[in-house]
């Protein structure tokens, strides 16, 4: 059985699907959520930071990773692995601040699995964060589910978001990223495909779900699309955009022979 994946009809191309720009162009502007008001969902995101900001983005969490299960869409599962500051190399590197947060609002909305690394580990702790966010992932997202992984980047190029597909993007995933750019440009947004942020480390969660037939993409949203630093009118058209996009009616994996 191959898996095919109907994103609102965007997902039906073939392995050797190309990125065009120009088809992708918005037919009709964006739409109001049918799952939440955006308003509720904005003060649910902006709530939620808390959390994760508490002792300088080490986080409140009282385990490491914090695991949202699903409850309508058990297929899609949305990650944030530097919701809180992590070490590299021996060196502290700086949450991606506003991606726990979106990720555990927008999970608990669309009733989907969400993994998010909660709280800081010690440099002496003798884990790496990497592995602890896969082995929770590898848990929820199998043969078949979608992945979405949230990242943050600094404003530049005058984008919100840009949108990377990994070292080897398959059909599926380029549509999947084709259908999430073509709703954040409805509502707004200025994207990028696959132009700086491409997820081409090895390490990235895009490449590790190619190698589990997982379709996968990741996103990264500018200082001025997220929380602490962003505009609400910008944080509104993300939420919007992302919740139409996933909730959207066709937009689930469907297996056929």
């Amino acid at each position: 059985m191959a898996c095919a994946l109907g994103f609102a009809g965007l997902l039906e191309p073939g392995p050797g699907m190309a990125v065009d720009r120009a088809a992708a162009a918005p037919t009709h502007t964006c739409r109001r959520s049918a799952v939440l008001p955006s308003e509720v969902l904005l003060a649910e995101w902006s709530g939620n930071e808390a959390d994760f900001a508490h002792d300088g983005y080490t986080g409140a969490g009282p385990d490491p990773i914090e695991v949202i299960p699903a409850t309508e869409r058990p297929w899609l599962v949305l990650a944030a692995p530097h919701a809180v500051n992590h070490w590299r190399d021996g060196a502290v590197k700086l949450a991606d601040r506003g991606t726990g947060s979106l990720v555990r609002t927008l999970s608990r909305a669309l009733g989907c699995h969400g993994v998010i690394h909660a709280r800081a580990l010690r440099l002496d702790a003798g884990v790496d964060d990497r592995v602890i966010v896969q082995d929770a992932l590898a848990e929820r997202a199998r043969d078949g589910s979608v992945l979405i992984d949230f990242h943050g980047m600094r404003d530049q190029r005058d984008l919100d978001v840009e949108i990377g597909l990994g070292s080897s993007p398959s059909g599926p995933s380029t549509a999947l990223a084709r259908q999430v750019l073509d709703h954040m440009e409805r509502c707004g947004l200025r994207v990028a495909m696959n132009e700086k942020y491409q997820a081409l480390s090895p390490h990235s969660l895009t490449n590790w779900s190619a190698t589990r037939n997982i379709t996968a993409v990741q996103v990264e949203l500018a200082a001025r699309a997220r929380p602490p630093a962003g505009s609400q009118a910008n944080e509104e058209k993300v939420l919007r955009a992302l919740v139409e996009a996933l909730a959207a009616p066709g937009s689930a994996p469907s297996a056929q022979s």
